[in-house]
């Protein structure tokens, strides 16, 4: 092979290989939103309701804390040649809530569970699979 060809034969060679090496073969997988509850308190059942969000505990009680996972993606091994980039972050939800009774004079006559602080926890992924090629 001539030398004038063989540097532009080379750097075609090295860039393929380049572009090969950065495809991570990966696509984004959606984790649905999600709510658990923890640390029941013998109390009424609570329905907490805000934009976007909407849960009920039925009878169980009142918890104590409930963590709010919101809908995000993970990435996952493919076979296609894709990658995945993140888009955007959104925050996992502690709420805390307490058991307030009511009274008359000093005899208990019923309780409601009551919403007392929401705190941002850990940090999810938005993400999408796009082509290798872009």
């Amino acid at each position: 092979m001539k030398p004038r060809l063989l540097v532009p034969f080379l750097s075609a060679l090295l860039a393929g290989a380049l572009t090969a090496q950065s495809c991570a073969h990966e696509r984004a997988r959606t984790i649905p939103a999600s709510i658990d509850y923890q640390l029941f308190m013998d109390c009424g059942g609570i329905q907490f309701r805000a934009p976007g969000l909407t849960f009920d505990t039925g009878t169980k009680g009142c918890p104590l804390l409930a963590l709010y996972t919101p809908e995000h993606e993970i990435a996952e091994p493919t076979t296609a040649a894709t990658k995945v980039v993140d888009t955007d972050v959104v925050c996992d939800l502690l709420l805390s809530f307490t058991c307030e009774r009511d009274w008359v004079i000093f005899i208990p006559i019923g309780s409601k569970c009551v919403h007392t602080r929401t705190t941002n926890g850990g940090v999810h992924h938005r993400r999408k699979t796009v082509d290798c090629m872009s």
